[in-house]
C-alpha cells in the first residue's frame, strides 16, 4: 500500500502505511515484513533499519 501512495506522490499516507506495517509486523513477529522494511528504510533515507521505524512508530503515535 505505502508503494502505491508513493507512486502518488502521496508521502505522508505512503510513510503512515509502512509504519502501520512495521508496528503490526513488530507485534506479531513478522519476519518477512520487518526485513522487507529493513531494506526499504535506506532507500527513503531512515536511519539504522528498524531503528528508523520505531522511531516514526514513536513520533505518529504508532506505540502503545
Amino acid at each position: 500500500m505505502g508503494h502505491i501512495y508513493l507512486q502518488n506522490n502521496e508521502i505522508q499516507d505512503a510513510v503512515s502505511a509502512w509504519v502501520t506495517a512495521y508496528t503490526l509486523a513488530r507485534k506479531i513477529g513478522y519476519a518477512q515484513v520487518l526485513d522487507a522494511l529493513e531494506n526499504l528504510a535506506p532507500q527513503l533515507g531512515l536511519p539504522g533499519g528498524l531503528e528508523g521505524w520505531e522511531m516514526l512508530a514513536r513520533q505518529m503515535g504508532g506505540e502503545e
